[in-house]
């Protein structure tokens, strides 16, 4: 069991690093929320655009409230992957590397041997 003042270390640099991420966060939320005032005002002038153009019909105005919302989904996985993109750069990584494989233990590379083998055996003789 760890000594408390080691607990108490691990509670405050907790606090301190939610701390110092609090500024990030408030950025990242100002970002969403202009991105979707953004999206609001384009569906608005979108919606007074084609309001003359849709017919009366039932499955037509579906068609364009799928479509819309197709539309929509699109805008929304290109901002997914522009936020990914920039935590990549902002954070040195990048989610679309891929992973290792783990080396096998039983590879030993040949640069690790120091002694030839025909010198342990003269050295033995």
């Amino acid at each position: 069991m760890p000594p408390r003042d080691s607990a108490a270390r691990t509670s405050e640099g907790d606090a301190m690093t939610t701390k110092q991420s609090e500024p990030v966060r408030e950025e990242i939320m100002q970002f969403v929320r202009k991105t979707e005032e953004s999206i609001t005002e384009a569906g608005r002038k979108l919606s007074e655009t084609v309001c003359d153009l849709v017919p009366s019909d039932g499955d037509s105005i579906r068609k364009v409230v799928d479509e819309a919302f197709d539309f929509t989904e699109k805008i929304l996985k290109s901002q997914r992957e522009f936020a990914s993109s920039l935590l990549d750069d902002v954070l040195g990584t990048s989610s679309s590397k891929p992973t290792r494989a783990p080396k096998r233990a039983s590879a030993k590379p040949a640069a690790r041997r120091t002694v030839p083998k025909a010198a342990k055996h003269a050295g033995a003789a």
